[in-house]
């Protein structure tokens, strides 16, 4: 449980009486996904050693129809790179249904060093 208490997460009838289509995941959720995609995507999950993300309003919900998968699609870009600290900022997308999860989703990322 991640503390969120926010009706339209438990109930089709919460969700759908705030306009909402069905029931939406949780925003911890979502940042899971995105973390384990990042460190999938970099080969390391420990190359991560920041994530922000930020969630603009229902619509950046993820739409969960009742007992049913909801596909996400991710992608991710290095928006700036210190080669000498082997660092770099990526800045990740998230959609599903063609709706956008994240209004800000950015990742500070460490490369190992090459023998």
């Amino acid at each position: 449980m991640t503390g969120d208490a926010d009706p339209v997460l438990f109930g089709e009838q919460n969700a759908t009486s705030t306009g909402l289509p069905t029931v939406v995941a949780p925003g911890m959720l979502k940042l899971g996904l995105a973390a384990g995609y990042l460190g999938g995507w970099l080969g390391d999950p420990a190359a991560t050693t920041r994530f922000r993300a930020q969630f603009a309003h229902y619509t950046h919900y993820l739409h969960i129809p009742p007992l049913q998968a909801s596909a996400i699609e991710f992608r991710g870009r290095i928006t700036s790179l210190d080669p000498y600290r082997r660092k770099a900022t990526v800045a990740l997308d998230a959609r599903s249904h063609g709706r956008r999860l994240f209004g800000y989703a950015a990742a500070e990322v460490l490369f190992p060093t090459v023998d």
